[in-house]
């Protein structure tokens, strides 16, 4: 699958049950290495861009229940992401009122590029929490 210039993503309609068609789309291989995991080596990149499984876009749209009105939460801010905007991120730990870390540089691939810091943040969760 290439990606032609200035294309990020590739999004494309299947049916369902329904009949209705919905879509699914996935970040173009090209631009893989940049939204999602710039601080990774090109070799891993390259792998996970082949690997990478299409995400419905209906994602986009779900209501998920907010378990952090009712629990404590923790969140880390991935300050290089470009697949989410950190201050999205920020936003959101914020609102829940999260305990965050932030690491600095680190990409939408955070627990690929940095797993000891996503590690860390786990510890410090169920500690708390325990």
């Amino acid at each position: 699958m290439g990606a032609a210039q200035g294309v990020e993503h590739h999004e494309w309609v299947y049916p369902v049950a329904d009949g209705e068609p919905a879509a699914e789309v996935t970040i173009a291989e090209g631009a893989f290495p940049s939204v999602f995991a710039a601080d990774l080596p090109a070799e891993v990149t390259r792998v996970l861009a082949a690997a990478q499984r299409p995400l419905a876009t209906a994602a986009f749209e779900e209501k998920a229940a907010a378990a952090w009105r009712t629990k404590p939460s923790w969140a880390l801010v991935a300050a290089a992401d470009n697949a989410i905007n950190p201050d999205v991120e920020r936003f959101g730990a914020q609102r829940a009122g999260a305990t965050v870390t932030e690491v600095e540089g680190a990409s939408h691939a955070v627990a690929v590029s940095q797993p000891k810091a996503v590690a860390a943040l786990i510890r410090e969760a169920v500690r708390a929490t325990s």
